[in-house]
């Protein structure tokens, strides 16, 4: 696994360290309270009171007869939803509306209407069978029957496919039945729209609650809803691709006024995957064109839920009394419709740690909620988080986030955890759904689903010999169809061999995000982001510092990274260390702060002022006027100051008191806004023990309206949330600096990531909150990745940033592997694999600080955090690296 799974954790409080971690925004509780919890809520659906708060998800069982009843196993199945403690079943399983609309030959379906009515009312039976069996009353149980048209994924007998779409789609038609698909007509859903009416009437006849009009995963209902290229009345606008939703919605509602009405709708969907043939990890097609409907707003990322929310409304209107959501599709992104640690006979190893695949559902499942507060929403995505399924499921109740918590996969190896969950009793670990995917592989295969690993029912079947034997073969590894699994294709990326290693280098981690961009409306930043750049040294020049490194330096390109980096969204640390400022001297510096305030950079820039034009300080007062001289400097041209260190107070062993003067003195004779900087001795050796005891505290204290924040370089962010609080009761900022755990400051607490309130720094308005601003030299090796995390931050995304910082993290722990202070050429690096510099070098040859498996491992982190632009240049230049190192 490549992954760690939920099970390994010891205990409730390292599996949450571990969900929050992964998560930014998602918590759970440590210790449900069973009948005295959420889970134990009573909660009124379709007009009757359940006691509690889970629901049964449809469990097909491919076991059915080939003229549409039940069999044994399937009634077995229906028992066991009713012996679970869930009074809510959810469907029970998908039925048919006729034999050419099943997904396989044993799927559950209307071939008359007696053989129908005496079907349906065997399996409500069973399921209050098991209740009763349990002790329960089966009056309390709300039953509904899920009814569906397989539509694309029709397959009714073992002949193969017979596809009946909504709308051509060029890669599935191509993937999954070679091009044979019949494309419904309007006329012929028409008579579609008449059979989920017949069906519902039989429904309500054999006692069912409700019905649920399955609008997901793929199927006809769900792929109407994404029709954008279908021509005439159910395609193109989202009206006409709701129509025939809503009219079975209003058909059934006019011939079955009692009926109860509930839709399972995917909300979000993603390109078809498919396996890497070198990985086996699952990649998306990358001729697909976008989902139609909830489509994916970035890899991995949020889902546009503007047209899931309206047709949620439209639904709400005709007296649609539940909605249970759900993502994607088994046959073509099973990784996220369900997320687990083992690929079926069909699948791929999943692209992420599938439990951001579950983070998915519940963020999808928050926002329909949030959207329609007084509808009864059912969640799902829970089996994966296995032990923990009760602690993450209680906190969502308790929060509001989900009405009820469905469960699928869980119950064909546990039927009886809601049960225990409820009587606070220690679940089963042995029973847990641990994801195995055999429930998928088997009916792959032409076998009845079922978790062939834990219930005896099917491990000690003729069938599991047979599922056995086609793993160990590797047999058949079939399509979602039960067709032949075609070439899969590889991903994008360019290989170069490089300190012993192959590298595979993408350029395309975050494309969609990146196409997406100029579409999106522009919002308010919420944090202030400035990216310390390096400069770039022109070809031939000499590296070492001193009177002619103004000359080696080459300007056009120095200043062409900064007019970058302000397009991309972010402000200009300006000749900070990242500029090898201990290195350049004071000529240089001024320079480069003269030249970007010439730039004028629409998102601004703070500069370091520092007393390098001082050959020797003697005294405090000369330093003191030094530095105020370039914080003038710096505010004559447009930035904001930020008081470097100085070495001198370390060297010359000043008191707490002697730091506080030299701090008051530079304060009272500039004008704010201004900075303080607190490096710590990893990057510069001669600022150990800089601020001793309160001095920052007090420097801080000072004058809060013209000291407006500080940049923490010190690698502690314990450290640094404490100087936070204190801080912000100031309405002052905290400039983070620490380039190992910048991505939670920066998102900030889970319960707070948007701002508490606003202030205003030098005509700006910035954001005030339990979160840290940026002003980091990492933002120099991860510009793409960095601006798109900040812009989703902005849009309420925080997951979604998160992730992407997290990424850059991993980068920038490499980059600032000790010795720390050599980070620049790591980031010289990037930007010379990136196209942005023609000469890999740095000022007093420090790019020779690190050796080429440093720069292998930055260069893979690189790719992905999707940092890199052109793969194929950067293949070819770590190419030329060996050379330009010897």
């Amino acid at each position: 696994m490549r992954f760690p799974s939920p099970g390994r954790f010891k205990d409730s409080g390292a599996f949450r360290a571990h969900w929050r971690a992964l998560t930014g925004d998602l918590d759970c509780v440590e210790e449900p309270r069973g009948s005295a919890g959420a889970l134990a809520r009573p909660i009124e659906v379709f007009g009757r009171k359940l006691a509690n708060r889970f629901a049964i998800h449809p469990m097909e069982g491919w076991d059915g007869t080939t003229d549409g009843r039940p069999s044994e196993a399937t009634l077995r199945r229906w028992r066991r939803f009713g012996e679970s403690g869930a009074q809510l079943i959810w469907g029970g399983e998908a039925w048919a509306v006729s034999p050419e609309a099943r997904a396989n030959p044993n799927q559950l379906c209307t071939t008359s209407e007696s053989a129908a009515l005496e079907s349906l009312a065997q399996l409500r039976e069973a399921v209050r069978e098991g209740a009763r069996s349990q002790g329960d009353d089966p009056e309390r149980l709300v039953i509904g029957l899920q009814m569906t048209h397989s539509g694309r994924w029709a397959r009714p007998t073992s002949a193969g496919p017979t596809p009946l779409a909504a709308c051509a789609d060029r890669v599935l038609d191509a993937r999954f039945a070679a091009g044979q698909v019949h494309v419904l007509s309007d006329d012929e859903l028409a008579t579609v729209i008449e059979r989920y009416v017949a069906l519902a009437r039989l429904a309500q006849r054999a006692g069912f609650d409700f019905v649920d009009v399955k609008a997901c995963h793929g199927y006809l209902i769900h792929e109407l809803l994404g029709a954008r290229e279908r021509p005439g009345a159910v395609g193109g606008t989202l009206k006409h691709r709701a129509r025939v939703l809503l009219r079975i919605v209003e058909r059934i509602r006019e011939a079955c006024p009692a009926l109860g009405i509930g839709v399972r709708m995917s909300v979000g969907d993603v390109a078809p995957h498919r396996r890497d043939a070198h990985s086996g990890i699952g990649r998306a097609e990358s001729d697909a064109a976008p989902r139609g409907f909830g489509s994916e707003l970035s890899d991995g990322g949020a889902f546009e839920l503007a047209e899931p929310l309206q047709v949620i409304d439209w639904l709400a209107q005709l007296g649609v009394g539940a909605i249970s959501v759900t993502l994607g599709s088994p046959y073509t992104c099973p990784h996220v419709q369900r997320p687990a640690a083992y690929p079926p006979s069909d699948g791929y190893e999943p692209p992420r740690d599938p439990l951001l695949e579950v983070a998915r559902h519940l963020r999808a499942t928050r926002e329909i909620k949030r959207a329609f507060p007084s509808c009864v929403i059912v969640g799902a995505g829970y089996t994966y988080l296995q032990e923990w399924l009760p602690h993450v499921a209680e906190h969502e109740l308790e929060r509001g986030h989900v009405d009820l918590v469905g469960l699928g996969r869980m119950v064909l190896s546990y039927p009886t955890l809601p049960r225990d969950a409820l009587g606070s009793r220690t679940l089963e670990r042995r029973a847990l759904c641990r994801t195995f995917s055999d429930c998928t592989t088997a009916p792959r295969n032409g076998l009845p689903s079922g978790c062939y690993p834990l219930d005896p029912h099917y491990r000690n079947s003729p069938d599991a010999e047979r599922l056995a034997q086609v793993k160990k073969l590797g047999a058949v590894r079939g399509d979602s169809t039960g067709g032949p699994l075609r070439d899969v294709e590889p991903a994008l990326h360019a290989s170069v061999s490089i300190a012993g290693r192959e590298l595979a280098l993408r350029d395309d981690v975050l494309a969609k995000e990146q196409r997406a961009a100029p579409t999106l409306p522009r919002v308010e930043p919420v944090r202030l982001a400035f990216a310390a750049l390096h400069v770039v040294l022109r070809d031939g020049a000499s590296t070492a510092p001193g009177p002619g490194l103004e000359d080696a330096l080459d300007w056009p390109a120095t200043l062409a990274l900064r007019t970058r980096f302000d397009a991309l969204g972010f402000g200009i640390g300006e000749a900070m260390d990242t500029a090898q400022r201990f290195s350049i001297g004071w000529p240089v510096a001024r320079r480069l702060i003269e030249e970007c305030g010439r730039l004028r950079p629409k998102h601004g820039f703070i500069a370091g002022a520092a007393a390098d034009q001082l050959a020797r300080v003697e005294r405090r007062s000369q330093l003191v006027d030094a530095v105020v001289e370039q914080a003038r400097l710096i505010q004559s041209c447009g930035g904001w100051p930020i008081l470097l260190p100085q070495t001198w107070l370390v060297e010359s062993r000043a008191s707490e008191d002697a730091y506080v003067e030299f701090y008051r003195d530079v304060l009272g004779a500039l004008d704010g806004p201004l900075f303080v900087h607190w490096l710590g001795e990893m990057f510069h050796a001669g600022l150990r023990g800089y601020f001793p005891g309160r001095s920052f505290e007090r420097v801080m204290a000072l004058d809060p309206a013209k000291v407006r924040g500080a940049k923490l370089s010190l690698l502690d962010r314990e450290l640094e949330l404490r100087v936070r609080r204190e801080l912000l009761a100031r309405d002052q900022i905290v400039l983070t600096g620490d380039d190992f755990n910048f991505s939670a400051l920066i998102v900030g607490d889970a319960e707070q990531q948007g701002p508490a309130r606003w202030t205003e720094i030098g005509g700006r308005r910035v954001a005030l909150g339990r979160f840290s601003h940026a002003l980091l030299g990492v933002l120099d090796g991860c510009a793409v990745p960095a601006s798109i995390a900040l812009d989703r931050l902005a849009r309420g995304y925080a997951w979604r940033a998160h992730e992407l910082l997290a990424r850059c993290e991993r980068l920038g722990r490499a980059v600032f592997e000790p010795p720390t202070q050599h980070y620049k050429a790591g980031l010289a690096l990037i930007s010379w694999l990136n196209g942005w510099q023609d000469v890999f070098a740095l000022v007093a040859d420090e790019h020779k600080t690190r050796d080429l498996d440093h720069y292998a491992r930055v260069a893979a982190l690189a790719s992905e955090a999707g940092a890199l632009v052109d793969s194929k240049l950067a293949a070819d230049r770590l190419a030329q690296l060996p050379s330009l190192l010897a």
